[in-house]
Order: structure tokens, then C-alpha cells, then sequence
């Protein structure tokens, strides 16, 4: 996940670094930010807007409720989406 937190810009890093660190403080974050994915087998996202883009990083929690980043993207708008391990 720090390889796609290096590739976004300053602002956007920024950003995405804040609301996790928020996410991990928060007790019960807002849907805003963090929500389960409908039809999902536990995958969780975490949801960052700046501008006109968004920045998605996908999660899930371990038994130890410990949450595990897996992927990120970046969607610039509909037809040009970005994927980073």
C-alpha cells in the first residue's frame, strides 16, 4: 500500500494518509470514508475524494481484527480508472 500512496501527488497523499490514520482512531467511522462492499465476502473500502478524482483502497479484517490494505486505485472519471497493488 505505501507504493500506492508514493505514486499520488502530495495533496492526494496527504489525504489519503489523514483519512487512515482518522479511520484508525475512529471507533465507528462514517460510511463516507469506510463502508463494506455490497455483495462482498468481507471486502471492505476505504473512500478518499479530492478534486474530481477519488481514491478507493480495498481492505479486509483478519481474526484478530486487524485490517489488511490490498489494493488502491485512483478514478480520474468513469473511463479512465488507475489500479496499484
Amino acid at each position: 500500500m505505501q507504493e500506492f500512496i508514493e505514486c499520488l501527488s502530495g495533496k492526494a497523499a496527504q489525504k489519503v494518509t489523514w483519512t487512515l490514520a482518522l479511520l484508525e482512531e475512529m471507533e465507528s467511522p462514517p460510511s463516507t470514508y469506510f463502508k463494506k462492499l455490497v455483495n462482498s465476502d468481507g471486502i471492505w473500502e476505504v473512500r478518499v475524494s479530492l478534486g474530481s478524482n477519488i481514491y478507493r483502497i480495498f481492505c479486509f479484517f483478519t481474526d484478530n481484527a486487524v485490517v489488511i490494505l490490498t489494493h488502491g486505485l485512483v478514478e480520474e472519471n468513469p473511463e479512465n480508472t488507475t489500479w496499484r497493488n
